[in-house]
C-alpha cells in the first residue's frame, strides 16, 4: 500500500515541493521518527538526506555541491518579482500546467519558475511552439501537467535573463 507524502525540501533558500508516494512501512518509519526525535517531517527527511550525501563518494559529492551552486546562482539571478496580470508558479522542472495555461487567453502570459532558471510565454506561444505537449496524454488528459528532465532547446528562447 502506497500513501502520499506532501512536504518542503529546501535548497539553499529555495523551497520546493516534494510530492511523492511512500511505501506504508516508509510513512510508519518516517512518522516513528518524526515523534522520537520531536522533528518535523521536513527535519527528519534534511538529516536523512545531509546522511546520504555524506556516505557518497567524494566526486558524487561534488557533483551535488556544483549542481546545488550552480541551481542557486541562477535563482538568484532569475527575475523574483512577476509582474501582474502574469500567472506563474514553481516547479523543480520546466513544467506545463494545464489548468494554469488553459485559463489564458491566447495573447496572456504565464511564467514558470524553476530552480535552472525563469521561463515565460504566452498561450499562444506555448500552443505554437510545445504543440507536442498540448496532445500528450499527461498534459490534456491525466494529471494536467507535462514536464521535461532536461530543458529541452525550444524552450530557450523563452528564458529569462
Amino acid at each position: 500500500m502506497r500513501t502520499g507524502l506532501f512536504a518542503w525540501y529546501t535548497i539553499g533558500f529555495v523551497k520546493v515541493p516534494l510530492n511523492t508516494s511512500l511505501e506504508f512501512e516508509t510513512k510508519v518509519l518516517l512518522d516513528a521518527l518524526c515523534a522520537l526525535q520531536q522533528l518535523s517531517t521536513a527535519a527528519i527527511i534534511t538529516r536523512a538526506l545531509n546522511g546520504f550525501v555524506e556516505a557518497l563518494q567524494d566526486e558524487d559529492r561534488r557533483v551535488l555541491a556544483d549542481l546545488q551552486r550552480r541551481a542557486m546562482e541562477t535563482r538568484r539571478s532569475s527575475p523574483s518579482e512577476v509582474p501582474d496580470g502574469i500567472a506563474s508558479y514553481e516547479f523543480p522542472r520546466l513544467c506545463f500546467k494545464h489548468d494554469v495555461i488553459m485559463e489564458l487567453e491566447p495573447d496572456e502570459s504565464f511564467r514558470v519558475i524553476t530552480p535552472v532558471g525563469s521561463f515565460e510565454m504566452t498561450r499562444a506561444d506555448f500552443e505554437r511552439d510545445f504543440k507536442n505537449v498540448a496532445v500528450s496524454k499527461s498534459y490534456d488528459r491525466e494529471g494536467g501537467i507535462y514536464h521535461y528532465p532536461k530543458v529541452p532547446a525550444k524552450a530557450e528562447r523563452y528564458r529569462l535573463r
